[in-house]
Formats: C-alpha cells, sequence, structure tokens
C-alpha cells in the first residue's frame, strides 16, 4: 500500500517542528550550564571593589615646653661651700600626654639632689622660690592655692596629661661662684620609644660675698 505525496506532507512538517524544538531546547541547556542563574562578575583591570583605605596623618610627637611667664634672674650672696639649696621657678607645659624620664641641671659647679613635680594651676606663672639650707621637701604652703598638691610626686617618673603645667621644685648643691642656669627634663611619650629634652631656663648665680 503506498501512501500519497499529500498524506506524507503533514508527518514531514511534523518533524520539522520537532527538531526545531528540540534545538532550541539545547541551546537553553547550554546556556543554563554554563550559569548559576547568577550575574555575571566583571573585573576592570586597576579597579577594586574594596575602597583604599584613606591616609592616616602621621602621629605628632608630645612636647614639654617652657613658659614664658614667670621666673627671672637670681643671685644668692654669701654661699658656702657644699650648699643646699631648694628652689622652684620654671613651669613646663605639656602638649600631648607624656612621661618625665629624667632631670638633671645646666649651669657650672652644680648637681641636682632631689625633684618633684606638682601641676600648677595658678595664670599667671609664678615664682621664684628659693630654700637656702635646702629645706625638703619644700613645704606646702607657698604652692597652696596655686597647684594642686595631690599632684604632687617624684619628677622622674611624673605623667603629665595634654594640657598640663608642671612646676619642678629641685634641692641642689652649690658652691660659692656656682651657677644654675637651667633644669633639663627628659621625657617620653606613646610606647616610650621616642624621648626628647627641653632646658627650662633658672639663671640663678650663687655668690661668694655680695651679689
Amino acid at each position: 500500500m503506498h501512501s500519497s505525496p499529500s498524506s506524507r506532507r503533514p508527518a514531514r512538517h511534523t518533524a520539522l517542528l520537532l527538531a526545531a524544538l528540540a534545538l532550541a531546547l539545547s541551546g537553553c541547556s547550554s546556556s543554563d550550564n554554563d550559569s548559576d542563574g547568577s550575574p555575571a562578575a566583571t573585573n576592570t583591570p586597576g579597579t577594586s571593589s574594596t575602597p583604599d583605605p584613606s591616609p592616616t596623618e602621621d602621629a605628632q610627637p608630645s612636647a614639654l615646653e617652657a613658659e614664658a611667664e614667670g621666673g627671672g634672674t637670681l643671685c644668692s650672696a654669701r654661699t658656702a661651700r657644699h650648699q643646699k639649696v631648694s628652689l622652684y621657678d620654671p613651669i613646663a607645659s605639656a602638649h600631648g600626654d607624656l612621661t618625665i624620664t629624667d632631670v638633671s641641671a645646666t649651669g657650672s659647679d652644680v648637681a641636682i639632689l632631689d625633684a618633684e613635680g606638682v601641676v600648677v594651676t595658678a595664670r599667671p606663672a609664678f615664682g621664684p622660690g628659693v630654700f637656702i639650707g635646702g629645706a625638703w621637701p619644700i613645704p606646702d604652703k607657698p604652692l597652696a592655692g596655686k597647684t594642686d598638691l595631690s599632684t604632687r610626686t617624684d619628677l622622674v617618673g611624673m605623667k603629665v596629661a595634654d594640657g598640663g603645667r608642671v612646676l619642678p621644685l629641685v634641692r641642689v648643691e652649690v658652691n660659692p661662684h656656682s651657677e644654675l642656669i637651667g633644669i633639663r627634663l627628659t621625657y617620653t611619650w606613646g610606647d616610650g620609644t621616642d624621648t626628647a629634652k627641653v632646658v627650662l631656663p633658672v639663671h640663678t648665680r650663687f655668690a661668694a660675698r655680695t651679689c
């Protein structure tokens, strides 16, 4: 039995439709295998999805500076050999938190025997104060109302907060013709690896007879 050309035409048309559908499905399947459904990632050379951290400023060193107020040239007459003298005069202002680690004298034939520090509350600065004979510690009375006596402590190791004003109290040994030019403070800040020095001017002369 032979089929007519007209009877084979629908079957052939159906076969072509099935082939086209299979091809379309095959294309979709291939696309699905190459993607997990997430948006495609793009990467532009020289760019980063994470913003660069903003540059930070270098940490500024702390500083201890002599106040311009107060102080002056003094002269002590009829100085004996190995004379003990207690005095206060210069005030140091702190810029940044710091710690005083050493104290020494500048001048000629003068040595520091003891040293304390106290935070100053009065403005303007005050002083000087000199105690011949080396009364030590220096009495609280001349410091009362001008300093925070609760902060009085050994000068070496004293911590000074940013904006603090410290008054060194020192006991020195001098001889006739000795001269105390200044008090040198060494201090540190941060982790303690950085240090600096400042000389607080005193300018006190010790005369053998008269000034």
